[in-house]
């Protein structure tokens, strides 16, 4: 039986992805220049399942295998290539070195035996690494093992004594028993040794125990103080997280109390805002029912007539600008001016938006008043003399036209200025608007 038979690694479980390392030595390649690799299949006629890295002019190649971890195989075809880089002709510079058929099983443990074959007898030898550190190699004829013989010495023909003299035999003869004799001292002193020896190697191995087991009694001790002092850390850290979580409780439950006289302060502020609201609308509604009776009696009382498509009149008085100022009486025009910014004035106040330019109501007589700069005034009359101002006249008019449209916009912001109407139209609109 050999001795891979009697190794226990020789029964251990060999797939694909168990291998380390592959080596290959002693590889037959007459080039001097080339590359040599390898491919694995999983049967003869299918694709390689795996190509390695190219090695460059070594004839005993080892490859890292770390890509393989995810193949079971244990029954492949290996097949080992090589190109022969000093020739220029493409079909014989690839070649098929070596097309193996592997079994993983009938592998054997390699072991200490030496890798220094002759090439001639071990030649394109294939090397497996399992599991980093087991090596097996493909079956070997133990009878092709070359074993180191002992040296033989050659003696010369006149250094050799002859066999039959006598005192020659006498002193091997005693040279026999001396050594006999030796042997048996030698036998009884290892029968009354051996006994003494064992009790000694006995005594160590206690000896050896005893220091152990003390030194593992003392690390014991050791690990018994620290964890009491961990256990004592503990219970002081437990103890502040205690007091930690009471404070935390006393403090919520101050935050729970002040939640809910906050929430019954805010429930109260928010009824008494509800009432507030309730009574803002009827306010509201008062105030519109009133801003409705106010601008009803406005418009009664300044009622406006329209007498032609071009001209409107105000109690019964015309005010009309298209016709020059020499053909109208001075007097009428001055009359319908001072009822039309005396309506106007009003109607600002009971919607309560202020007048972009203030007016002074004095009838017939009335005036408008432009801020300028440094907080100074300027007043213009809206009032028409023979021999009065006609520019101040009419930037006079102007400004009143921009307070008209100021109070359009405020009620009707979707209105398009672009349409030419006169000042009563959009007063009289502003009365219907206020008053529906």
């Amino acid at each position: 039986m050999s001795r891979n038979s009697q190794n226990p690694v020789q029964f251990m479980q060999k797939r694909l992805r168990h291998i380390s390392w592959l080596k290959l030595r002693n590889l037959q390649i007459k080039a001097n220049f080339f590359y040599v690799w390898f491919t694995i299949h999983s049967d003869e006629k299918s694709r390689a399942i795996f190509l390695s890295d190219k090695i460059e002019n070594d004839k005993n190649p080892s490859w890292k295998l770390k890509s393989i971890k995810n193949f079971s195989h244990k029954n492949f075809i290996l097949r080992v290539w090589y190109s022969d880089r000093s020739t220029s002709d493409s079909k014989s510079r690839l070649n098929l070195l070596i097309e193996a058929d592997i079994d993983l099983d009938h592998f054997v443990y390699l072991g200490d035996i030496n890798l220094n074959y002759p090439s001639n007898k071990f030649s394109n030898f294939i090397v497996f690494e399992f599991f980093d550190n087991l090596v097996f190699c493909e079956p070997i004829d133990e009878n092709q093992i070359m074993v180191k013989t002992q040296n033989s010495y050659k003696l010369n023909s006149n250094e050799q004594k002859k066999s039959y003299d006598l005192n020659l035999l006498r002193r091997l003869c005693n040279f026999d028993r001396v050594i006999q004799e030796f042997r048996k001292k030698a036998d009884l002193l290892k029968t009354h040794t051996n006994p003494r020896l064992e009790t000694f190697r006995h005594y160590t191995q206690l000896k050896m125990q005893i220091e152990e087991t003390s030194y593992n009694i003392e690390l014991t001790k050791l690990k018994l103080e620290n964890t009491k002092e961990s256990i004592l850390i503990l219970n002081e850290n437990n103890r502040r997280l205690n007091k930690s979580i009471l404070l935390y409780k006393n403090s919520l439950v101050n935050l729970r109390n002040k939640c809910r006289t906050e929430n019954e302060s805010i429930i109260n502020k928010k009824n008494i805002c509800d009432n507030l609201i309730r009574e803002q609308v009827l306010v509201e509604k008062g105030i519109k029912m009133r801003q409705k009776e106010l601008v009803l009696a406005l418009s009664e009382i300044f009622f406006i007539n329209k007498i032609k498509e071009s001209s409107n009149e105000i109690v019964n008085v015309c005010l009309d600008f298209s016709k020059t100022y020499e053909e109208k009486k001075e007097n009428e025009l001055n009359v319908a001016l001072g009822y039309f910014v005396q309506a106007l004035d009003l109607l600002s106040f009971i919607i309560a938006v202020p007048l972009r330019y203030p007016v002074v109501v004095r009838s017939s007589k009335s005036s408008i008043i432009e801020f300028v700069e440094n907080g100074n005034i300027r007043e213009y009359a809206l009032y028409l003399n023979t021999n009065g101002n006609e520019l101040g006249f009419k930037y006079a008019l102007r400004l009143l036209e921009s307070n008209v449209f100021q109070l359009r916009f405020f009620l009707d912001p979707k209105h398009d200025f672009r349409k030419i109407e006169d000042l009563l139209t959009h007063l009289k609109w502003m009365f219907d608007y206020l008053v529906i």
